[in-house]
């Protein structure tokens, strides 16, 4: 499986997940990016960036200190808003 996605990225192709693990990452060699810098992936999208993993819910990768996962942010703000 993981040839297929690193072959998948070699061809151009974007790659994007809702999973919030870094093994496509592992696999391809790609940086990850997230919902957090939409500038980035609009500039991935216009070919004017390096393609990377786009992480759609966000990434989680604690021995980097990755940790931007969209429903823990949602649930954070509903629980401070009572």
């Amino acid at each position: 499986m993981s040839n297929a996605f690193s072959q998948i990225h070699r061809a151009g192709d974007f790659i994007s997940t809702t999973n919030y693990d870094l093994l496509l990452e592992q696999a391809t060699s790609a940086e990850t990016v997230t919902y957090t810098d939409p500038g980035r992936i609009l500039q991935m999208l216009r070919g004017e960036a390096q393609r990377r993993i786009i992480h759609l819910h966000g990434a989680y990768d604690p021995a980097h200190g990755i940790d931007d996962i969209i429903a823990d942010k949602i649930k954070k703000h509903r629980t401070q808003q009572f």
